[in-house]
Parts: C-alpha cells; sequence; structure tokens
C-alpha cells in the first residue's frame, strides 16, 4: 500500500503527552516513498528533524490541509525534496544520540522522587481532539 500513496496519515485519535504511534516509527523503519502526516500529542516539531513530516495542527482546518498535499503531491520537485529530509531517518538510529545519553549518563546527578508513579505517568497526560 506505501507504494501506491504519496502520504500516509498518523493521526492519534486521543492526544498523549509524549506518545506517538509506532506505525509513524515503522514508516521511517521502512524505505518508502510515502510522507507522514502527523496529528497527536507528541512534541512533533522538537523531537523530529524539520520537513520530515506534515504536522496537520499547522493547518486551520482539513481543507486547508488537503489543499496544500494536492499542491505537495502535485509537484515533483518539491515532494521530492520533502522525500529527501524524510528519507534520512530511514533506519531509526537516527532518532537516538548516543553519545548525548552516555554523556548525560556520566554527568547528570540530579534526581527526583516521584511519589505516585501511576499519577506522574497517567493523569492529565492524554485528552481526546478539541478543535474536531
Amino acid at each position: 500500500m506505501l507504494k501506491t500513496y504519496r502520504f500516509y496519515l498518523s493521526l492519534e485519535n486521543s492526544f498523549c503527552q509524549d506518545y506517538v504511534s509506532e506505525k509513524l516509527l515503522l514508516l521511517y523503519k521502512q524505505r518508502n516513498h510515502t510522507i507522514p502526516v502527523v496529528r497527536g500529542g507528541f512534541d512533533y516539531d522538537r523531537n523530529l528533524p524539520p520537513d520530515t513530516v506534515i504536522n496537520a495542527a499547522h493547518f486551520r482546518s482539513a481543507r486547508e490541509l488537503g489543499v496544500y498535499l494536492k499542491e505537495l503531491g502535485s509537484n515533483p520537485d518539491r515532494y521530492a525534496k520533502v522525500l529527501k529530509e524524510v528519507d534520512k531517518l530511514t533506519g531509526l538510529g537516527h532518532f537516538i544520540d548516543w553519545c548525548d545519553i552516555c554523556e548525560k549518563i556520566n554527568t547528570v546527578t540530579a534526581s527526583k522522587k516521584i511519589p505516585d508513579i501511576k499519577a506522574w505517568s497517567h493523569e492529565g497526560k492524554c485528552h481526546p481532539p478539541k478543535d474536531v
């Protein structure tokens, strides 16, 4: 199916802080010519390199997003430029900066007590979309 379509919609039905769908990660793992269109609670703009997803939250309406996707899909040069950025993430290894992790393990000494792990990890972390 991914060889047929130019875009893959990865839209969450519940917006959870720091949650990204495994479907998006699997899309990056494969080498195909599909650009992910995302919407959810994950901070895509902060956590993914620029121009590797199309964030539906940046559009005022589904119609505006549709017009943009139609224009992008019909312009081979622009579409190829975005695909080149997406291709840089193929293999998932690019999501992990091993040097940064190693440095933090060996230098950061701060600690934090979390009295109720369930409340910290679940309460107030998810909500349904408010604009649909």
